[in-house]
């Protein structure tokens, strides 16, 4: 008798069934595909922009000091700029000692 066969299944057992695993591996994936971006953002925020912003601009800032206070100094030679009478060491600005770096 084939009607009392356990093979036998209704389908809507069967679409709910798969409906289940569907939802199950949606789930599975949402999760995973979560931990991916989450642990991209971790690598991101290793390499933080600010901070390299931060050091960048103490190093060039520094850095310009140190030829200014040559420049006051005397210690380096200034050559002309192109176009202008004074060369940049005859410029008053660069002699001012109340110039914040």
């Amino acid at each position: 008798n084939s009607c009392s066969d356990d093979s036998a299944k209704d389908p809507s057992d069967v679409y709910d069934s798969i409906e289940q695993e569907t939802n199950d591996m949606i789930s599975i994936w949402s999760e995973y595909f979560s931990q991916v971006e989450k642990k991209e953002k971790e690598k991101d925020d290793c390499r933080d922009d600010e901070k390299f912003r931060k050091v960048y601009m103490d190093m060039i800032t520094e850095a310009f000091a140190d030829e200014l206070d040559d420049l006051r100094q005397g210690r380096v030679e200034s050559k002309k700029v192109k176009g202008k009478k004074d060369s940049i060491q005859d410029n008053e600005v660069l002699r001012q000692h109340n110039v914040i770096m």
